[in-house]
């Protein structure tokens, strides 16, 4: 078993989510106390085998490439102790028991705080699938648009409104078409997505740039002007108010000036880690 010898440089387990601490200095506002596994709720029932798999491709990624000292601390985790840790939770990824003690004896357990409030926000990646078609027909009549050569040279560029009155036809920029002007608008606020066609196959797609002009949130617009109610603005809400309400959604979603131009990828989106999502 490797453990870095100094106690605060170790990887984190926090609320039976796994997180990587390389320094032991945060911001003022943030603590962090050592507690034991058995403090974590759910720690005993839960199929550890399921936080090594997503474990794994972020360590293999860290075993391959040197990485910097922490600018708090300047320590650093080297490769050797990736590797390790990549053997081991390989070994122990398909079976239930071996994957708890893999985690309980290589990591270490901490409850972080945010000025005293020990209660946190998590949050998931969201990966919208279209339907589309790499023609115009039928329903697929809204494009996802490729970045015009011209765009970084002519800053801000066109308006979501002005794109959508149709200031790019005839460029040869769509990459592909997709039905519903809705999940598109969707696909642009979350920057990457992707779009199955009739035959099966999948398109990925990515943020390729954008327009210069900045986003605004229509959720915000919709509070303020009282389309929705403020404790029920969330992303099902504000598509169903935009499926009902067809007659204004096109207007509403171009008070969003900003616009999403996207490139096709290989596989689905990266994270700051360089690890698929």
């Amino acid at each position: 078993m490797i453990r870095p010898a100094t106690s605060c440089v170790r990887p984190v387990v926090f609320l039976a989510w796994l997180s990587l601490l390389t320094a032991c200095a945060m911001p003022d506002r943030f603590g962090a106390r050592e507690i034991s596994y058995k403090e974590l709720d759910g720690w005993q029932e839960d199929d550890h085998r399921q936080a090594l798999e997503a474990f794994i491709p972020t360590c293999e990624t860290f075993a391959a490439k040197p990485r910097a000292a922490s600018s708090g601390s300047g320590i650093a985790v080297g490769e050797p102790v990736w590797r390790s840790l990549c053997r081991e939770a390989t070994w122990a990824r398909n079976n239930a028991l071996q994957a708890k003690m893999f985690f309980e004896q290589r990591f270490v357990p901490f409850r972080v705080d945010n000025n005293g409030r020990e209660e946190g926000l998590f949050t998931g990646y969201y990966e919208p699938v279209l339907y589309g078609a790499l023609k115009k027909g039928g329903d697929f009549q809204y494009p996802l648009h490729a970045a015009p050569p011209e765009l970084k040279d002519s800053k801000p560029y066109y308006t979501h409104a002005e794109v959508n009155a149709g200031k790019l036809d005839g460029r040869h920029l769509e990459l592909v078409w997709v039905d519903y002007p809705v999940m598109k608008f969707f696909m642009q606020v979350q920057g990457s997505g992707r779009v199955r066609l009739m035959d099966g196959r999948e398109i990925y797609v990515g943020y390729a740039d954008g327009n210069g002009h900045p986003y605004a949130s229509i959720g915000k617009i919709m509070k303020e002007e009282e389309l929705l109610a403020p404790d029920q603005i969330n992303f099902f809400t504000i598509r169903q108010w935009l499926y009902r309400n067809r007659d204004q959604a096109f207007a509403l979603m171009e008070r969003n000036p900003s616009y999403v131009f996207f490139q096709r990828r290989d596989k689905p989106a990266v994270g700051a880690a360089g690890v698929t999502l």
